[in-house]
């Protein structure tokens, strides 16, 4: 499926990576600048983290040598799998790429 650019429902799209129907979302804006705290897109932080846990996981790799291929440490992929960091969209991107 092609990348899709536009406006859309941020309520929906939370809704749909929670439930694994959407397997990933890149937001470089928001409908309100800068986004308010309720924003539904901002609390995936815990999912996003299960999702790279997951698939390190499933690729047979240990938190070190994922940093290795990131350039990341191995405390930071840790910290991003225990949810305690945000991901950012182009790390996500990276993270996917692999």
């Amino acid at each position: 499926m092609p990348p899709v650019a536009g406006v859309v429902d941020e309520g929906a799209v939370a809704k749909h990576l929670i439930s694994g129907h959407l397997g990933g979302a890149a937001v470089d804006g928001y409908s309100s600048e800068p986004p308010g705290i309720d924003n539904p897109l901002l609390s995936l932080t815990g999912d996003a983290a299960s999702r790279v846990r997951l698939r390190r996981t499933l690729l047979g790799l240990s938190q070190e040598k994922l940093g290795e291929m990131v350039n990341l440490t191995f405390r930071q992929i840790q910290k991003y799998e225990r949810g305690s960091n945000r991901i950012g969209s182009s790390r996500l991107y990276e993270l996917g790429k692999i």
